[in-house]
């Protein structure tokens, strides 16, 4: 078993994906027992936050904004003069390239990589932080159910055992996380508000498997909510996991 330190030193974020490894899966099982190591990164979180909302907070002295306002009037009074001269066929030409323009990146067709690496970040990027350690599945949802306002399924995945959860932010949305250990790997079970846009991106009645940067992941609706499993298994085994959780939820409904 690590030290608080090497736990530290391994579990502190760092900027792109890691790759589940034994001295993380370590790291982690450590932090799950250890609370000097949970309230470190407790701690480190609460700096996280003052520090980004110190940022939200500066605002620019008033000269400053009227100047940097007026000037982006002048340009736009220009902008349309300049438009006014030229020829119907570029405007129209213009308009066609814009509604283009909006189609293309503001109504993307979901694809899997993109609905898949939500749910992958989380489990190489936030794995140990927020985590509460708790491996009864009652209290568990009850903890759930406090923070998110609504009940999350807690369920008992065959060959996996439950090590606890906290709210992840899928797309920018609160979101539960459960935490499982299947063969001595990370497995994440998410459950997404159905009202995310993901939500409304995923077809009804389809189970869709997606893979990026070594994970498979599993994602399917259910009555007002995404669910999803993820884990660097492989995709008939996740599969397999991931109808036995769909069986469990319908038997529960």
């Amino acid at each position: 078993m690590p030290s608080c330190e090497e736990t530290r030193l391994a579990l502190w974020p760092e900027p792109g994906p890691r790759r589940p490894s034994a001295e993380l899966c370590e790291a982690f099982d450590h932090y799950t027992q250890c609370p000097a190591c949970q309230s470190f990164f407790a701690q480190q979180r609460e700096l996280r936050e003052r520090l980004k909302r110190a940022g939200q907070s500066i605002v620019a002295p008033r000269e400053l904004r009227e100047r940097v306002y007026a000037e982006l009037a002048a340009a736009r009074v220009a902008a349309a003069s300049r438009r006014r001269r030229r020829s119907a066929f570029w405007a129209v030409a213009a308009a066609a390239a814009a509604v283009a323009a909006w189609l293309l990146f503001y109504h993307p067709a979901p694809s899997a990589e993109r609905l898949a690496q939500p749910f992958v970040e989380e489990v190489l990027r936030e794995m140990p932080e927020g985590i509460v350690a708790e491996a009864d599945p009652r209290n568990l949802a009850r903890w759930f159910a406090e923070r998110l306002g609504h009940a999350v399924p807690v369920l008992e995945i065959p060959g996996a055992e439950l090590v606890g959860g906290r709210v992840a932010y899928i797309d920018g949305v609160r979101s539960a996380a459960l935490h499982y250990r299947s063969w001595g790997m990370p497995l994440i079970y998410f459950v997404v508000p159905g009202t995310s846009l993901m939500g409304r991106e995923i077809p009804e009645d389809e189970v869709m498997t997606l893979s990026s940067r070594g994970f498979e992941v599993v994602v399917w609706r259910e009555p007002g909510a995404v669910h999803a499993v993820a884990a660097p298994l492989g995709r008939s085994e996740l599969m397999a996991i991931a109808e036995e959780c769909r069986r469990k939820l319908r038997g529960a409904t």
